[in-house]
């Protein structure tokens, strides 16, 4: 009899909705989520397949519930992501790039206010490939992964070429995963808190660094004149002025005299052979025999035209260019 009362539906007449009504105890309500429907299960003595059954619901319940929870989190970090100043200057490109430590020690502080995490994977197995993963707080998580060779650029041994690429590949998948791209801070107030602004691309530093080398410009003195540290730090806005001065540099250093002819026709198979070996680059050569001389369109372009040759004689003016970058290494040490 007891269990039929309770197992009939209740009918609630008005009277019975007065303001002085307790409301339904949590025990009375109906169940929500698949583990107070495992809970009602198991005190109820249900078959044990049948709180199997319950029990992979809940874990897709779970799991449906953590993807919700990442997508709203990383929505809402991107709403107003973090800016990363690049703080590392590429001596060899004269470009602006910011450190390993500084980008994720930026963005880290900023994903741990919306419960999210990053962490780093790695695996040898064909080659080097470095998985970044972020993860939120309830257990959802996506991955970027980028695969490379060891970094065999300059003088490095073998953990030195690993650690090269690993570093590049950590950067490059943090990126990736998180959607933050590092930007140019604003140097002339020491980088507090100042706007970021538009910088010159990679090409127009090249060609930059092209007409220095080719006009034989010090370089230290044009940087200091455009109040930069490096090349890539200058406004897109100063490019302009920038190749302006160079210019006016080179008309100025065209009171040089010419070089000499007979000197050119010796030293030029020199010439090519560096360039073929991998030694200088055609603009480097003529960089440095600009110093020593004026050269004509003719003649860099003869420079530039690099045939191969097995048999050159020495040339005396990269000669000494060597002795004297070899000693200032020697001060330098």
């Amino acid at each position: 009899m007891t269990d039929a009362v309770k197992n009939d539906p209740v009918v609630v007449t008005p009277s019975e909705t007065a303001p002085s009504q307790k409301p339904l105890q949590p025990s009375t309500m109906p169940a929500n989520t698949p583990m107070e429907l495992l809970s009602m299960a198991v005190s109820q003595g249900a078959a044990l397949d049948k709180i199997e059954k319950l029990m992979e619901l809940q874990k897709q319940w779970e799991e449906n519930e953590a993807r919700k929870a990442y997508n709203k989190a990383t929505a809402k970090f991107k709403k107003n992501p973090p800016k990363v100043i690049k703080d590392m200057v590429n001596k060899q490109y004269g470009s602006r790039y910011s450190s390993l430590a500084n980008f994720v020690n930026t963005v880290n502080e900023a994903l741990s206010k919306f419960d999210l995490h990053a962490h780093w994977e790695f695996d040898q197995t064909n080659g080097i490939k470095v998985t970044c993963v972020l993860s939120h707080t309830l257990g959802h998580s996506d991955s970027v992964s980028l695969s490379g060779p060891p970094d065999t650029s300059g003088a490095k041994n073998t953990l030195q070429q690993i650690k090269s690429t690993i570093t590049y590949l950590k950067l490059a998948t943090f990126e990736g995963i998180t959607g933050i791209a590092s930007v140019e801070g604003n140097l002339d107030d020491d980088a507090n808190g100042s706007e970021p602004y538009e910088t010159i691309t990679e090409q127009q530093v090249a060609d930059l660094k092209c007409m220095i080398d080719e006009i034989g410009t010090d370089e230290v003195k044009f940087l200091r004149h455009l109040k930069i540290s490096a090349l890539g730090e200058l406004r897109a806005s100063s490019y302009s002025e920038a190749v302006r001065l160079l210019e006016s540099d080179r008309k100025r250093r065209g009171r040089l005299k010419p070089y000499p002819a007979d000197q050119f026709e010796k030293n030029l198979p020199a010439w090519h052979k560096a360039i073929a070996d991998g030694k200088r680059t055609a603009d480097q050569i003529i960089a440095m025999v600009s110093t020593k001389g004026a050269l004509t369109d003719e003649q860099k372009a003869r420079i530039r035209a690099t045939p191969k040759t097995d048999d050159a004689p020495k040339d005396e003016f990269i000669e000494e260019y060597k002795r004297t970058e070899q000693a200032q290494e020697e001060k330098q040490k």
